[in-house]
């Protein structure tokens, strides 16, 4: 399991429209019953984890203000009810990173990055002892959400009837 945390990788996607949210998520199937489990997240920006839809705590602005360029903070959670196909999401919004912030020297924007970016590893085990893991890779898939604009200071505009794009 240290070795899915070790390999797990930075997701980046560039071309989200400014102040918006990109879901980050990955479908996987849990074909026996699962003893314990553990997600390991973390984000240059601001995070929400979703397992099939239902957010894994009730937080906000994680992973918390930090210096970007010394350290990022991360979270672990305990999810319990994995079984079948189960998708792991995480919505990245701005946040103090990305989005705006405190006056800085004229720069009230991206003060410490110009992309949001997301880093996960769900680990755990099942009932007869074979350990899993899935940690964030190229086979994660990027998409919208309904977060159309997020940002600390200004607010959130979400819209529940938009399309959702790959």
């Amino acid at each position: 399991m240290q070795q899915a945390l070790e390999n797990a990788r930075w997701l980046t996607c560039p071309q989200t429209p400014k102040g918006a949210a990109t879901a980050y998520y990955k479908t996987v199937c849990f074909d026996r019953k699962v003893k314990w489990a553990k997600l390991y997240a973390s984000a240059v920006g601001v995070y929400e984890a979703y397992i099939n839809g239902v957010k894994v705590d009730d937080t906000l602005l994680k992973p918390g203000y930090t210096s970007y360029h010394n350290r990022i903070q991360y979270q672990t959670f305990t999810v319990q009810e994995l079984q079948g196909q189960t998708e792991i999401c995480i919505q990245v919004a701005p946040g103090w990173a990305v989005g705006r912030a405190i006056f800085i020297k004229d720069k009230t924007e991206q003060l410490f990055s110009d992309h949001t970016a997301v880093i996960a590893a769900l680990v755990g085990e099942y009932e007869d002892g074979t350990a899993f893991a899935y940690a964030t890779d190229e086979s994660w898939l990027a998409r919208s959400c309904e977060v159309l604009f997020s940002d600390i200071y200004d607010g959130e505009t979400a819209d529940y009837t938009a399309p959702i794009t790959q």
